[in-house]
């Protein structure tokens, strides 16, 4: 079977289900999305910010863990800079197979894609990082590019919301 597009991803990917067919020969090349996870660190004690341009908008750091309906979870608090008025508690995860970041929504009892973080630049794809469940967003990685964060060179993406 294959999947000419999987939520989340770009349209650019592929994914191919194998069943056993002893009859012919195929080979196939998997995906290593471990090194997707830098990107999006959820470890407890961390913090980060978001900026639009050189201004900070938020904040985010993870405080804690939990577990709900199985999957686990890092709780993360977000605070709007500057001053941190607005503050918001998500839980969020990330599938270490796929790496699609998931936030769940206890209001509508169900987890949403956030992030895509193998997007490539120049991709764009399907996720609710606006947090409406009833609205399809897509997310566009407009760039990739490496930064110096705290004296060390990171990789880091640029995105943008299309409605």
């Amino acid at each position: 079977m294959i999947y000419a597009h999987k939520p989340g991803f770009d349209y650019d990917s592929i994914f191919i289900t194998v069943q056993a067919d002893l009859t012919s020969e195929a080979e196939i090349r998997l995906i290593n999305f471990s090194e997707y996870l830098d990107y999006y660190p959820l470890d407890i004690g961390n913090y980060w910010e978001y900026y639009q341009g050189s201004t900070p908008v938020y904040s985010i750091e993870i405080v804690s863990d939990t577990t709900v309906n199985n999957p686990h979870y890092f709780v993360s608090v977000f605070k709007s800079l500057p001053g941190g008025s607005y503050i918001e508690i998500g839980l969020e995860r990330i599938d270490s197979n796929s790496a699609l970041v998931y936030r769940y929504f206890p209001y509508y009892e169900m987890e949403m894609i956030i992030d895509s973080l193998p997007a490539k630049a120049g991709q764009k794809f399907r996720s609710n990082m606006l947090n409406d469940p009833y609205r399809t967003f897509y997310s566009y990685c407009y760039g990739i590019e490496d930064e110096n964060i705290l004296g060390e060179m990171r990789l880091t993406r640029s995105l943008i919301i299309n409605y």
